[in-house]
């Protein structure tokens, strides 16, 4: 009997696809025709790699199954009253390096309230990946609306105590060093 099931492993997608971000991030660099100093470096490459580990996290492995079984189960539209503390949490501290890239990439004067957008819009691209690789794929990733409110409190978190620690004059200057914008 064959085999039916497949499983795609991380590295294959997201080893190329980091070398993609990095050949485009030095373009946008080399574009904006700003001095690369060691410390927007270790900003875009460490941002690259918070990038690929939450791609990793949220969407890997995906195992390619040969029945497609109901998907409609794996959707949690729910919100509050089905949260799993433990993953709430988890997601929250997942996405506030999210935060603290945005503050460190765009510039300083965003508002709360856009840090929000920002950071529901990259929870709703997620969520629907992990969507679409479960109707497509028949993979066991689930979908959640929990999901979506925690990595946005996770992005606000994240904008919120960088924000704050600029105003002591020692990481004032060091959050300078390391910001894009």
């Amino acid at each position: 009997m064959l085999k039916t099931d497949t499983t795609i492993q991380s590295a294959v997608v997201l080893i190329p696809l980091f070398f993609i971000y990095l050949i485009g991030a030095s373009l946008l660099m080399s574009k904006a025709r700003e001095k690369m100093t060691f410390f927007k470096l270790i900003t875009i490459v460490s941002l690259g790699v918070y990038i690929m580990s939450v791609l990793h996290l949220t969407l890997f492995p995906i195992t390619v199954h040969s029945n497609l079984a109901p998907w409609l189960s794996a959707l949690n539209w729910i919100p509050i009253l089905t949260i799993d503390i433990k993953t709430f949490m988890l997601n929250i501290i997942m996405f506030v390096p999210l935060g603290v890239y945005f503050y460190l990439a765009f510039s300083h004067e965003k508002t709360i309230k856009q840090v929000a957008v920002y950071s529901l819009v990259g929870s709703v691209l997620l969520e629907s990946t992990q969507l679409v690789i479960r109707i497509v794929l028949a993979s066991g990733r689930s979908v959640d609306v929990n999901d979506l409110i925690a990595n946005t409190l996770g992005g606000i978190v994240g904008y919120y105590i960088l924000k704050k620690m600029t105003s002591l004059s020692f990481f004032q200057t060091l959050i300078q060093r390391f910001s894009l914008a």
